[in-house]
Formats: C-alpha cells, structure tokens, sequence
C-alpha cells in the first residue's frame, strides 16, 4: 500500500495544476469534518485556547499530531464562528476556529497531504512553466531532425495519445468539482480513498481516470522500449510527460472558463479518429513493418506482400 501511495503521490505531482482546499461556510463544516479525525500541525506554533474568552492557552509545536473531539459555535458582536475543540493528550487540548485548523495543520492521511503540499501555487507555476520550456525544446529537433515524439514522427501506438487525453480527462474532471461542487472536494481532503467507488460523480471520474492514467502510462513505457532504442525512448517519454503537464494546464484554465468542454469533445472525437483509422489497417510490410489496409504493394517501400 505504501509504494501505491508513492505512486499515487508522484502522478499527483507531475500531473497537477492548482489544488487549492476549498472552503465552506460554518453550518457546513462540522458534516464535511469527522470528528476523530487526525491532523498534523504545520506552523513552528501553535496556542490553543483552553476555555472560550480566557487567556489560558496551550502551545503545539511543529509536527504535533491533534484529534478532533468536539464542535460549538462562538458568538460575538461581530460574527459567528464555528470553534472546533483538538487535543494532543489528556493535557493538551483546547479550541481553534476552524479557518485557522484548515491553513495551520493538515490530516494526517498521505493523500491529503500530497493535496495540501500541491496546493502550494508557486510550485505549480514552476512545474508547468519547466515542462512549457522543455516541451518548446523537444518540438524543435523532433520537426528538424524526425526525433520521436508524440503526434509528430509518433511511435506505431495509440497508447501517448490516449494517455494525453486521460490527463485531460482529469483535468477537466477536477475543474469541473472546483466550479460545481467544490465542498465535494473538501469533504475529499478530509476523507481521502483510492476508490472510485461510492464517490460523487465527478469526484468518481477524477479517481477512475487518475487510475487510468497510471495503467497506460505503464503501457506508454513498455511500447516506447519496444520501438526506440533506450536514449530515444527516454527522450520520448519525457516528452510525453511534458506534454501531459501541458495539457493538465490547458484544460484546468480553459474548463474554468468553460470552453474546456468544447476542447475536450474536440480531443474525444480527434482520438476516435484515430482509432477507427487504425482498425482499418489490418497488415503490415514485411519489408519496412509500416501498416497496410491489404496485401500487395506497400506504398510506403513498395515492397510486394503476398
């Protein structure tokens, strides 16, 4: 289970945009949040109120461990705020406005952890701003000099493309939580799975094709080192990463404008194309191993194939 969430985490971080934790309002926060729930704080420290309206507090440290045990509401002239009460031990425990648990400490779980770590934007800009360079970079030779890459002087496989189209799938899904049902993905955070199933729609898709995406890239690998020679497959496999960022990124921005949707009917279509197009190639040379619809004369070499 261990190296599955390393996997897990290591999709996450090639593949994701702009996970910012969703917020929600006081009335909803005591269903999205279990009692029991365990979190880790983040900040150097930490002052608990021990009782409500006292100046009794007791200080955490960095990487302190808490339990939620209990829910109230505080009034004051102002506002309401729902107060969530925590305890390290028998002897530290005390009340925290739930705004403040959510950007000072994080649960415990290595899912939710790995979507707080990317929530970090500057991160996120960097990743895609170094896969923008490198993919300019790997587009050149590949035009000028017929280095693999995926859509130009592809390898003889559907599996880049379809890859590229599930990080767009997923891209595509996680907006679409983000604009429609956002406390879905916070009830997520608090309640991280692996499983697709019994999960809201959209959130539903987003793990299906995060599992997807890891299958195929599998495949991806494999195709790769059966056609190319190693430095080639390498390269190849970069690019192909690069551009699954890229895409992650294209879709994230346009889905919140909500031409994604447009796009990606666009890239389904584009992709069935292809795939009917092939089906229709049942031969191949025995000459130069390209694809022919029928036995005869190869229109690529001219080999003769009988």
């Amino acid at each position: 289970m261990k190296h599955l969430l390393i996997i897990f985490g290591c999709l996450y971080l090639l593949f994701s945009c702009d996970i910012p934790q969703a917020r929600t309002d006081d009335d909803e926060i005591s269903e999205l949040l279990p009692v029991n729930t365990n979190f880790e704080l983040l900040a150097d420290t930490f002052l608990l109120e021990q009782e409500f309206g006292t100046e009794s507090n007791v200080e955490l440290h960095k990487g302190d461990q808490v339990v939620v045990a209990e829910f109230s509401k505080l009034t004051t002239e102002d506002a309401e705020f729902t107060m969530i009460k925590v305890a390290n031990s028998q002897e530290k425990q005390g009340w925290v406005v739930h705004s403040m648990l959510l950007d000072d400490f994080v649960p415990v779980d290595s899912i939710s952890q790995i979507i707080h770590f990317m929530s970090n934007r500057y991160l996120i800009y960097s990743v895609i701003s170094i896969a923008f360079l490198f993919l300019l970079l790997l587009i050149v030779p590949a035009i000028k000099k017929r280095i693999p890459f995926i859509v130009l002087n592809d390898i003889d496989s559907l599996y880049p493309l379809l890859f590229c189209l599930l990080v767009s799938i997923c891209a595509v899904a996680y907006q679409s939580i983000q604009l429609f049902t956002p406390t879905n993905w916070l009830y997520y955070y608090f309640n991280p799975s692996l499983s697709p199933s019994g999960q809201p729609l959209l959130l539903s898709l987003f793990l299906i094709s995060l599992w997807l995406i890891l299958i195929v890239l599998i495949a991806v690998i494999d195709v790769a080192f059966k056609h190319l020679s190693s430095a080639q497959a390498f390269i190849y496999l970069s690019g192909i990463i690069f551009a699954g960022i890229c895409c992650y990124a294209f879709f994230i921005l346009t889905t919140s404008l909500y031409i994604g949707y447009l796009f990606i009917t666009a890239f389904i279509c584009y992709f069935m194309y292809r795939l009917f197009k092939d089906l229709h190639y049942n031969f191949r040379c025995g000459n130069c191993g390209q694809k022919m619809k029928a036995r005869g004369e190869c229109p690529h070499c001219g080999g003769v194939n009988k």
